[in-house]
C-alpha cells in the first residue's frame, strides 16, 4: 500500500514538473522575432506595389513616424518565404541605408493585417496601423 502511494506521488510530481517545463518553454518563444531595421542616419524608404514605386521618403521626420509603427512589433511566427502567400492587398517597403537594404511587406489577408519581413517573422497588426502605412503613400 505504501509503495502504491509513493508511486502515485512520484507520478504526480513528474507530471507537475513536466507541465511547468512546457509552460516555461512556450513562454520563452513569445516575441521571439523582431523586425531587423536599419539604424543608419541616411535612410530612404520606397513604397512599392507590384513593379511601381509609389512613394520615396527620405525625411527624417517621416521615417521616424513609419519606424514608430515598425519598431515595437514582435512575434513568434516565423516567415519562410521571399514574400507573403496569397494576400488580398500587398505593399512593399524597401528600406535602404548606406550599407544595407531590407524589404518589409505589409498586407491584408482574410480581413486581418500583417507586416512580414522575409525569413524573419510575420507580425499581426491592427487595421489602424495598416491604414496609417497605406495612407502614408498618398498623403505625404
Amino acid at each position: 500500500m505504501k509503495r502504491k502511494i509513493f508511486l502515485i506521488i512520484i507520478t504526480i510530481l513528474f507530471i507537475v514538473v513536466f507541465l511547468g517545463y512546457l509552460a516555461l518553454v512556450s513562454n520563452n518563444n513569445i516575441g521571439k522575432y523582431t523586425l531587423n531595421l536599419i539604424t543608419d542616419e541616411d535612410i530612404i524608404i520606397n513604397f512599392i506595389r507590384g513593379e511601381d514605386i509609389l512613394k520615396e521618403i527620405n525625411s527624417k521626420k517621416n521615417i521616424k513616424q513609419i519606424y514608430s509603427v515598425l519598431k515595437e512589433l514582435n512575434t513568434n511566427k516565423e516567415s519562410y518565404y521571399d514574400n507573403p502567400l496569397n494576400p488580398e492587398e500587398l505593399y512593399q517597403m524597401n528600406i535602404k541605408g548606406r550599407r544595407k537594404e531590407i524589404i518589409i511587406y505589409f498586407y491584408k489577408k482574410e480581413n486581418k493585417y500583417y507586416i512580414e519581413q522575409p525569413y524573419n517573422g510575420i507580425y499581426k497588426i491592427n487595421e489602424e496601423k495598416y491604414n496609417f502605412l497605406k495612407d502614408y503613400i498618398n498623403e505625404v
